[in-house]
């Protein structure tokens, strides 16, 4: 198993860097065309949410993406936001709430913060999301051929 990690700046701009990496890691292992539009997909979505959220809190600090490869591809973004301490479904409510909050404000807006996760649950082999006081970490995951 190989691993990848990438630190981005909180700004959109950047996930691109993200999906290209992605998409090259799955057609190298193995996982079909028709899979690596949805990799780039549920990876833009997942890098999106983090980039919008610590722009939205005001954090500088970078947003991690850790890409592991062997018998498919495990994608994990974690961003820094302190949150409630969850996890699933929990966890998807906890952003839920703060994605409402962030609405409420012009720098969401601004951010174009995405309404990411069911989105992703819906094109992945498997997600899973913690959130806590050290951020959230979105999973996600694709059998290899």
């Amino acid at each position: 198993m190989s691993t990848v990690t990438l630190a981005i700046k909180p700004d959109p701009s950047h996930v691109r860097v993200v999906r290209l990496v992605a998409v090259a890691l799955g057609r190298l292992n193995g996982i079909g065309e028709d899979i690596l539009d949805d990799i780039r997909l549920a990876t833009g979505e997942a890098c999106g949410r983090a980039v919008a959220a610590h722009l939205h809190h005001g954090l500088t600090r970078p947003v991690e993406v850790e890409l592991r490869c062997g018998g498919g591809l495990d994608i994990d973004v974690h961003d820094f936001v302190p949150l409630e301490q969850a996890s699933g479904q929990s966890a998807v409510d906890v952003l839920r709430e703060d994605t409402l909050e962030q609405e409420a404000t012009d720098t969401a807006a601004e951010a174009g913060l995405p309404e990411a996760i069911g989105l992703i649950e819906g094109i992945s082999d498997k997600v899973t999301v913690n959130t806590g006081r050290a951020g959230t970490t979105v999973s996600m995951r694709w059998a290899g051929t």
